[in-house]
């Protein structure tokens, strides 16, 4: 570590690659080469910063290209997440949020009108 020279490989860069886009930490992987954190980020701040973001800009292009090309699956993941879209809800999914509004509505309504002391809390004495 310390007074340690250390020379990158590229062997050693690809494996910095595989450790960034499995979510290793800094420190995982800086142990891992057995250097220092400092050490890492000086020699291999391009894989450490920038790798991700490259994997993911191709990871995002296939799906575009999958989109494009008629994939119902693609488009429907990109709409939902690149657009903001969202599929239409089932008329059982409509009614199970009608229920659990009228619900919530009844819960406020009924906290209110105990706090203005015009219905006696049963549950009080309990």
């Amino acid at each position: 570590m310390p007074g340690v020279h250390h020379k990158p490989t590229p062997e050693l860069r690809e494996l910095v690659k595989k450790l960034v886009v499995h979510g290793s930490s800094q420190e995982e992987m800086a142990d891992r080469l057995g250097i220092c954190v400092e050490t890492l980020v000086t020699h291999y701040k391009v894989e450490v910063y920038f790798h991700l973001v490259d994997v993911n800009c191709k990871i995002e292009d296939k799906m575009y290209e999958k989109a494009l090309s008629g994939d119902i699956n693609a488009m429907k993941f990109w709409l939902t997440h690149r657009a903001g879209w969202a599929p239409a809800k089932s008329q059982e999914d409509k009614e199970k949020d009608q229920r659990a509004k009228n619900f919530d509505d009844f819960i406020t309504q009924r906290k209110n009108e105990m706090s203005q002391g015009k219905v006696k809390d049963e549950n009080a004495n309990l």
